[in-house]
């Protein structure tokens, strides 16, 4: 015992005497990496401003597109609606565009529970926002709900009138479907939403207001094909989250959002019985997976991402659409990509039935320092083949306003890669200055794997609405454990 006692008594002396305080030196350190820091962010900010201006202008409607383009251009067109299903005979399929986000400030009635973080005392986030008015058109913060609103119900509109205008004579015109996105708070472990930590807010009720308007005006179109889809977006850490899932099917809705990264949702801890609530109404998970770069991320939520973590909702019975394959970033132990996970799922037979996945911002070109999608695309078109793990469960989304941001244009890149022609980027190239949401279409639609080789596309069906819960739902797994 006295041993022990001197040997504390030798660790105090030895170490009392240190002083923890910072050098002048480290100081000095300090202070310069702060400053390159800072100038690296004034930087960034800097570039985006100039990418913005350079494309910041008011562009044509999408209306004058049709005298104004190439005959190439309308052939692109052309190739993109025809479908050998929609002249096979037998049930019409529906081209489908699965995610489309709305974006609101609480500038009118319908939208005053909304809320935008401007987030304007940082510049990179105050670019964001710029960036993003700009690709929809949105040029007084003041009317952004309803701007954004006009733009996007143009854009729809116009798409439709293309589909119409270029789908093959003597081929009944399939209808038409926009899934149209609400995104919940961030929400803490306790249950409680964190207006701090939350850049954007869309309530459910704003979203289920503006599909019906849309559908509304679509009806008087006498124009029944063509549909926007609400889906609501409801945190599971809420106190409510079951009763909220129970009443929005009671409603007729089949869908949920959710934002792991940005929402503070770890898909691994949300409760069996929150899952099981989901599986009993049939409610389809539309889930982000890999990186996020538009809304703002905690360091702690960078992993929510991670494909793996949809193994308990998808044990519990759960459909789940694994929104952009979780095309980019990689687990920090490991070093392994999330598309790799992603692809290693969809393999796994337990889950066929139960796991999609979708196609979203994967046509994203390089910026700066971030690489883009457009090798991991390659690879879903090839995994999406007859006979490999894909296919028949890769489905399309724009992430529109994503695709209607100028520098993210991937046309050059893709003609680099081999995966288009450089006759057909001419003609995407005039689409997109047209209607950014109808050249995302057509972009999907023409892009291969290899333009020299023995060329293989996505196949059609991808562009086709899913049908979930088709399999007879098996017993809950054992990650699906309920707790007493």
């Amino acid at each position: 015992m006295g041993n022990k006692t001197n040997n504390k008594a030798d660790i105090r002396a030895v170490s009392e005497p240190f002083d923890h305080r910072p050098t002048l030196a480290q100081k000095c350190g300090q202070a310069v990496l702060y400053f390159f820091t800072a100038s690296a962010v004034v930087i960034l900010a800097l570039i985006l401003t100039a990418l913005v201006v350079t494309s910041c202008s008011t562009r044509p409607s999408p209306w004058e597109m049709e005298p104004n383009i190439s005959a190439a251009a309308k052939a692109l067109i052309k190739d993109a609606f025809t479908f050998e299903a929609a002249s096979m005979g037998g049930e019409q399929p529906i081209i489908v565009d699965y995610q489309v986000h709305i974006i609101a400030n609480g500038t009118l009635h319908d939208s005053r529970h909304a809320y935008l973080n401007h987030r304007l005392w940082h510049p990179v986030k105050k670019m964001k926002t710029r960036v993003i008015m700009d690709a929809t058109q949105v040029f007084d913060l003041d009317q952004l709900d309803q701007q954004y609103q006009d733009r996007l119900l143009n854009l729809i509109r116009h798409f439709r009138d293309s589909q119409r205008r270029y789908t093959p004579a003597g081929v009944e015109l399939p209808p038409l479907h926009f899934y149209l996105y609400a995104l919940d708070y961030y929400y803490d472990e306790a249950g409680n939403p964190v207006k701090e930590y939350t850049d954007l807010y869309v309530p459910n009720e704003y979203v289920v207001r503006v599909a019906q308007e849309f559908n509304r005006i679509a009806t008087e179109d006498s124009d029944y094909g063509l549909k926007v889809i609400p889906v609501p977006s409801v945190h599971p850490y809420r106190k409510d989250f079951s009763a909220t899932i129970e009443r929005l099917a009671q409603q007729g809705m089949r869908f949920i959002k959710w934002l792991p990264p940005s929402m503070n949702i770890d898909a691994e801890k949300v409760s069996a019985e929150n899952y099981l609530a989901m599986a009993r109404q049939q409610m389809v998970l539309l889930t982000h997976t890999g990186n996020e770069h538009v809304l703002q991320v905690r360091r702690e939520n960078e992993t929510f991402g991670d494909p793996y973590k949809l193994r308990k909702a998808l044990d519990c019975g759960v459909n789940v659409v694994a929104l952009h394959n979780g095309r980019e970033d990689e687990d920090p132990a490991t070093d392994e990509p999330y598309f790799d996970r992603f692809v290693n799922m969809m393999e796994e037979p337990s889950y066929q039935g139960l796991l999609f996945g979708e196609i979203s911002a994967m046509t994203l070109g390089r910026v700066l320092f971030w690489e883009g999608s457009l090798e991991k695309f390659r690879r879903v078109i090839e995994l999406a083949q007859p006979g490999a793990p894909l296919y028949g469960r890769i489905m399309n989304g724009s992430d529109y306003p994503v695709p209607a941001i100028s520098f993210l244009n991937p046309t050059k890149q893709l003609v680099k890669r081999n995966m288009i022609t450089s006759d057909e980027k001419h003609a995407l190239d005039e689409i997109f200055s047209y209607n950014r949401l109808l050249f995302d279409f057509v972009l999907k639609r023409t892009i291969t794997n290899d333009a020299d080789g023995a060329a293989l596309r996505l196949p059609e069906h991808t562009f086709f609405e899913q049908e979930f819960y088709q399999t007879p739902r098996p017993p809950p797994a054992e990650n699906c454990v309920v707790a007493h």
